[in-house]
């Protein structure tokens, strides 16, 4: 905390302080004591809510056991992945969804992850990224269109993009 921002405190708290102290005395005089206990309070609680605020604190979402909310979310987690495997195996059944669906989702990952973990872009370094990709270059390059990818095709594309000790070809 800065000293700027000390001295923010400091005064909202004597003055909301103030406030409370008047507030409590009514027609009588003002007590020091008064105030200085109503300064201490307003500043404590001008701490935590700038705390609570800093902290991004949420509230706790306790779901009972026989809530389908659970449920909902672990069936939806479920489907996406159904969806993934689903589109592997049409891809691996037949070039056309490998070609208009699982290629663009791979060009996606290796646009994602080939600059970040090899320092490569699809675009400016079409060699450098075939030399890094080996035999599975394929699957992100339009130019092929009657291959079929395997399981072990896929596996070596996903190890390759999520390396992220892997070397750069120069």
């Amino acid at each position: 905390m800065t000293a700027k921002r000390k001295w923010v405190v400091v005064v909202r708290a004597s003055l909301l302080g103030l406030l409370f102290a008047v507030a409590l005395s009514g027609d009588e005089v003002i007590s020091v004591q008064v105030w200085v206990a109503a300064t201490a309070a307003s500043m404590v609680v001008l701490l935590l809510s700038e705390l609570i605020a800093v902290a991004a604190v949420e509230p706790a979402r306790l779901v009972p056991a026989w809530s389908r909310r659970r449920q909902q979310a672990a069936t939806r987690e479920a489907r996406g992945l159904r969806r993934i495997y689903l589109l592997l195996a049409n891809a691996q059944r037949s070039p056309r969804t490998h070609a208009n669906l699982l290629r663009p989702r791979l060009v996606e990952l290796a646009d994602h992850y080939l600059p970040r973990s090899h320092g490569l872009d699809l675009e400016n370094d079409p060699e450098r990224v075939a030399d890094l990709l080996g035999d599975v270059a394929w699957l992100v390059d339009s130019a092929v269109v009657d291959r079929t990818p395997t399981t072990a095709d896929l596996q070596r594309f996903l190890d390759i993009m999520f390396d992220e000790q892997g070397s750069v070809p120069r």
